[in-house]
């Protein structure tokens, strides 16, 4: 039948189907191949057990035994195995319905398509809401962004091999000679001492010290002034070229990257949090799409959602906040420092401005033409999609709205590169900071007016909406709550949208500027005030995360006025909370939690979170999609994929700060040289 239904001969694929068929009756072993790569269907079918994958290797190696009658064919009857998997989506089912089929290679995905309808009766179901083949050849294309991705990789590799090259060769080999030198002229000087008495007295090496001959010791290397000698650094003695290529060193940023020293008057605490607020989304993420390769979602999902332990999860939205929170203080710190230092407002406003884009947009641009261009080659089997990466589609159209940090409001309903609505928010957030910035400069009553008054006009419009539109607490309950918006409304009109969001931004700010006037340093608190800041932190921290259990688990919904106030300040409360363990961190009240946030590998690891963020849903997909069957949800799963995940993440974070990160901000520091005192 074609579209019109309308009768037609038997196409190729429908006598090689009916061949497959028939080769089973008969017992012919190339068609048991075929049947036996195909996805059968199992056990707990009435418990969402409706995902039944097959065998992609199986199927893509079946081949046909060819018969004399089909000798005039140009495959002479030897058709493959294609494999495509058949969905079903019920309006009764909230996930859906697939089964790996093996079918012949000369046959189109409507063609299958057509055939499903007529041999099920599919268009006979109402139950059903949409059913369709899909094939994976496993065959790529070389797309623009494929290829662009390929020049920008090749480029940069170019000038990564030169640069540490003409830096280990040019800039470290003589840095090396000089220490080497040193380091001998210093032995060879210990010979003879000069006591202070004027005696001359021998000298002689034993264990590493220098033992005279009255018996006394002294260490080695101290006993002599060390030889200076001048070595220019590469900003002094070569050329702009140089510079460039200088940028892109492999030696010289992997040092920056891995070096642990906090320079004085630092916020070591902020290491530590923004590495584990990082593991915190990508935490998030997995299990968010582990609903589409978990073989028992439907029916263990909500067994971990009854567990007030599992909150954190269901709840972790406000792992982002932390990040809005840290960016307003540190632009608040970093700004009225420089404000102060120079003694005047009217700082370099365009650089400011530049430096923010610089830092973030190149490494942002290079990540999505990468992940968009490459995804698709490191993948195929059962559960690997043929749209790779998911949103290609949309980044092809809409890529530019990224560029331009707008994709939170211009065509947000078919997002590139998802999670970067944040980075759109963050940008908004930071064009504005100036307005709440230069007030904190005339008078300290000025800037907090300022703050509070974009605070309060965030809280004031974000609950008006929630009532008005009817928000939920939360969309990442186990159901939803009768008479409320639904998901893609709450995510689309309340969670990505900058009025709503800004709360934990300008908390940050005014964090930023208290440290500011510390300059970072330890400083006076009376005992009370530490006792009630970490008790009302910790508590006001709970409730924000767990204070939602009721409406999760849905035996216990939040009344609509409960979820209008919790939606217009909890990120706001958020914020406060991790600005004060920044805040008493720095005092010298941290205790414990500020030995542990200063952690020296958190310090390399906190350099790592902007590409984490950047790579890691892609890092995600590709390994959920190159599974070669459903996993089952549990705790052990769950702790060996994440553990496993976030090294992974992490280590390709660092090859990505190498490669695109550290370059950009050494080609900033070539071609804008900063003002100094």
């Amino acid at each position: 039948m074609d579209e019109n239904g309308t009768q037609n001969s038997p196409s190729t694929c429908i006598n090689d189907t009916a061949r497959i068929i028939t080769g089973l009756l008969n017992k012919e072993s190339w068609a048991v191949q075929f049947f036996d790569a195909t996805g059968k269907p199992g056990s707990s079918i009435t418990e969402g057990h409706v995902s039944f994958p097959g065998n992609y290797d199986q199927c893509r190696a079946a081949i046909a035994t060819p018969r004399p009658e089909d000798r005039d064919r140009k495959d002479g009857g030897r058709f493959k195995g294609n494999y495509g998997t058949m969905t079903a989506k019920l309006w009764s089912l909230p996930v859906e319905a697939r089964l790996g089929a093996c079918l012949p290679n000369t046959c189109s995905d409507k063609e299958i398509t057509i055939l499903m309808y007529q041999l099920f009766g599919l268009e006979k179901k109402p139950s059903l809401q949409y059913a369709y083949f899909s094939s994976q050849t496993g065959e790529t294309k070389m797309t623009a962004a494929a290829k662009a991705s390929i020049v920008i990789l090749s480029i940069i590799g170019f000038f990564m091999l030169t640069g540490t090259m003409y830096d280990i060769l040019v800039i470290q080999r003589p840095k090396w000679k000089t220490t080497k030198t040193n380091l001998t002229t210093n032995m060879n000087s210990v010979d003879h001492v000069d006591l202070p008495n004027g005696n001359e007295r021998t000298a002689s090496q034993q264990n590493g010290e220098t033992v005279i001959s009255n018996g006394e010791k002294t260490p080695l290397l101290p006993t002599t002034t060390p030889i200076k000698t001048q070595v220019k650094g590469p900003s002094e003695s070569t050329s702009i070229l140089a510079q460039i290529f200088l940028s892109f060193s492999v030696y010289s940023n992997g040092k920056k990257i891995l070096n642990t020293s906090q320079a004085p008057g630092s916020l070591g605490a902020i290491h530590g949090i923004r590495f584990l607020s990082m593991s915190w989304v990508v935490l998030c993420h997995i299990l968010a799409f582990a609903q589409n390769f978990a073989v028992d979602f439907l029916t263990a999902f909500p067994e971990f959602y009854k567990r007030w332990t599992f909150v954190v999860i269901s709840n972790g939205f406000v792992s982002v906040d932390t990040f809005f929170t840290l960016s307003g203080l540190l632009t608040s710190y970093l700004t009225i420092k420089e404000m102060m230092r120079k003694g005047t407002w009217k700082i370099n406003w365009p650089l400011f401005y530049f430096h923010r884009f610089w830092r973030l947009t190149p490494p942002y641009m290079f990540a999505l033409v990468i992940v968009l261009g490459l995804t698709q080659f490191i993948g195929q089997g059962a559960l690997w999609s043929p749209q790779q990466p998911y949103d290609r589609d949309n980044c092809e159209k809409y890529w530019w709205t990224n560029l331009l940090y707008v994709n939170n409001f211009v065509h947000f309903d078919k997002a590139c590169f998802g999670h970067s609505w944040y980075l759109a928010n963050d940008m908004q957030f930071f064009v504005l900071s100036p307005l709440m910035l230069i007030p904190f400069f005339f008078h300290r009553a000025l800037g907090f007016l300022s703050c509070f008054v974009f605070l309060l006009t965030s809280w004031i419009t974000t609950g008006a909406l929630s009532h008005h539109n009817k928000w939920p607490t939360t969309t990442g309950g186990l159901k939803p709550v009768p008479g409320r918006a639904g998901n893609a409304e709450w995510m689309e009109h309340y969670y990505i949208i900058p009025w709503c969001r800004i709360g934990p931004f300008i908390v940050g700010v005014m964090a930023g500027y208290i440290l500011a006037q510390t300059k970072g340093r330890q400083f006076k608190m009376p005992t009370w005030l530490v006792i009630s800041g970490w008790i009302t932190a910790a508590a006001s921290g709970l409730a924000v995360v767990y204070g939602l259990y009721g409406d999760i688990t849905g035996d216990h919904p939040s009344t609509q006025g409960a979820s209008d106030f919790y939606n217009a300040v909890n990120r706001s409360v958020w914020g406060a909370c991790v600005s004060w363990v920044i805040i008493a961190c720095s005092a010298g009240y941290g205790g414990p939690v500020n030995a542990l946030l200063s952690w020296s590998p958190f310090v390399v690891l906190g350099r790592l979170t902007y590409m984490s963020y950047l790579i890691h849903i892609c890092i995600v997909y590709v390994f959920y999609g190159n599974l070669d069957t459903l996993f089952s949800f549990n705790d052990t799963t769950i702790v060996v994929y994440f553990l496993g995940l976030l090294v992974f993440v992490n280590l390709s974070a660092f090859i990505g700060v190498l490669v695109l990160e550290s370059p950009m901000l050494g080609l900033e520091k070539t071609f804008i040289r900063k003002e100094r005192k």
